[in-house]
């Protein structure tokens, strides 16, 4: 597997976990629940078109990252996508 991150993807990542943590780790009275579906679904959606299939170590890190911000497990994620391109 290509662990490398190309400087437009390290980008795209960065951008899409600061807006993540915006919407869904940050809100004041929401601590104690995890972000909505939709919404960590989106983003792992979103991760899936940043990273190649060969890269799939870097994106299960992602992800991880993901799930620690918006309060989800992450088999709970991850198991959603058994294969790349599946509808959830």
């Amino acid at each position: 597997m290509d662990n490398t991150i190309l400087p437009q993807q390290a980008l795209a990542v960065k951008e899409l976990l600061h807006t993540f943590n915006s919407t869904c780790g940050g809100q004041i009275g929401f601590w104690d629940r995890p972000c909505p579906e939709e919404d960590i679904l989106a983003a792992r959606r979103k991760l899936e078109q940043i990273f190649s299939p060969e890269q799939e170590d870097l994106y299960i890190e992602t992800v991880k990252k993901l799930c620690a911000i918006g309060r989800w497990r992450f088999n709970e994620v991850y198991r959603k996508r058994h294969f790349r391109n599946n509808p959830d």
